[in-house]
């Protein structure tokens, strides 16, 4: 048998293969097959990547599930990488286009992907610890108001608790990481902290009794302080 013409596997397009088939009578049949070559997986065009169906070698659009990883196309077919809006939320694709998952840094924030890829927002427990992530899904850092509560985060976004100096002041952080305010015990002391948080230090009213507060923010007892008779719950002996 002799074939004319040839097929490019790795070239989309339509070839002709004739087949010619003489018996040992000296008798011959030709017969003509049209070959459809179609795009298929991954390729790139123009310096763009496109992804073709193996079947219909239709480009596909939206969301693509390669292997064990997720993909977004537009609506030219066209992979898309950094952040994008997809039924109302955000989500980060990496230079690969592959959905981005975990911890993110984009400029100079940092953002959290959840397990389905879609941008946190709020309250969020990473590791053991707790974060907070914007309205804009950036990370916070410092001094937070969230439910009518004041909260710190650190530097690195971790949430405080126990004492914290901001601003030349002592604070005091609930487990909860909510700020103190009032009487507070830690360890085996007294401390009085404002409205605002901050610790107070010197002679306070604190009801209808006065205490008075070293410089180290303790409350002073059972001793006498500028002719004032402490006792040993603090308060002013009258």
């Amino acid at each position: 048998m002799i074939v004319n013409g040839t097929v490019n596997t790795s070239v989309a397009g339509s070839y002709t293969l004739t087949y010619i088939s003489t018996d040992s009578s000296g008798n011959t049949a030709k017969v003509e097959r049209k070959i459809i070559v179609i795009k298929s997986g991954w390729l790139k065009e123009n310096g763009y990547w496109f992804y073709y169906d193996s079947k219909t070698g239709i480009k596909k659009t939206g969301w693509l599930q390669d292997g064990s990883k997720w993909y977004y196309l537009d609506g030219n077919g066209v992979m898309k990488t950094g952040w994008i809006l997809s039924g109302g939320k955000w989500y980060f694709l990496e230079e690969s286009g592959a959905m981005k998952t975990g911890w993110v840094k984009s400029g100079t924030k940092w953002y959290y992907l959840q397990s389905g890829g879609a941008m946190k927002t709020g309250w969020l427990k990473s590791g053991g610890k707790w974060y907070y992530l914007e309205s804009s899904g950036a990370m916070k850092t410092g001094w937070l108001k969230s439910g009518g509560k004041w909260y710190y985060l650190e530097g690195s976004g971790v949430m405080k608790t126990g004492w914290l100096k901001s601003g030349g002041k002592w604070y005091y952080l609930e487990n909860s990481g909510a700020m103190k305010t009032g009487w507070v015990k830690s360890g085996t002391k007294w401390y009085y902290l404002e409205n605002s948080g901050a610790m107070k230090t010197g002679w306070i009213k604190s009801g209808s009794k006065w205490y008075y507060l070293y410089s180290s923010g303790a409350m002073a007892y059972n001793t006498t302080i500028d002719g004032y008779k402490l006792g040993a719950d603090g308060a002013w002996i009258q």
